[in-house]
């Protein structure tokens, strides 16, 4: 039986909220409230330039996880065929041009990280996080996804791909 991993909407609702937020204190530091009135440290020059920032890079992420609220089916799926990510843009990897699989990621982010026979044959590998996390990083944020389960079906299905933490 295959391992599946869906998008998970409370996780990716509870990220969208928390983006607004953000955006609200971009709009608050850029006096969308009111007056900005100097601080300490930062001046209502500095406090606009930081707001404006703020607004234009949490904006560009609500644009990228609004639509994830929407989306239905398989995110990640390992299976007698191989491991298949739909935001790394490949096809299902099959276990053949697999050298090497581990689990990465940095806090509570975390990735499939798979090592190629021939990373050239595969899109992820001209990405910054596919070159620093393996060939071909499938991210597992914002799913339903376990990571002892992950590597449960690892290991169930390619036993000698997992590299081990012992």
């Amino acid at each position: 039986m295959p391992y599946e991993a869906h998008l998970d909407r409370r996780k990716i609702a509870l990220l969208i909220a928390l983006n607004v937020l953000i955006v609200l204190l971009g709009v608050s530091m850029t006096g969308g409230f009111g007056p900005v009135e100097p601080t300490r440290r930062w001046s209502p020059f500095a406090l606009h330039v930081m707001g404006w920032a703020l607004i234009i890079i949490v904006v560009w992420a609500l644009v990228m996880t609004v639509p994830r609220l929407f989306q239905s089916g398989v995110e990640v799926r390992i299976d007698t065929e191989g491991v298949y990510g739909r935001r790394s843009r490949n096809p299902v990897i099959p276990w053949a041009a697999i050298d090497g699989i581990a689990m990465g990621g940095s806090g509570s982010a975390r990735w499939i990280c798979v090592l190629l026979k021939d990373p050239d044959s595969f899109v992820s590998r001209s990405r910054w996080w596919g070159r620093a996390f393996g060939d071909v990083a499938i991210p597992l944020g914002g799913t339903d996804a376990n990571i002892a389960e992950v590597e449960a079906a690892i290991d169930r299905f390619a036993p000698e791909r997992l590299s081990r933490r012992d």
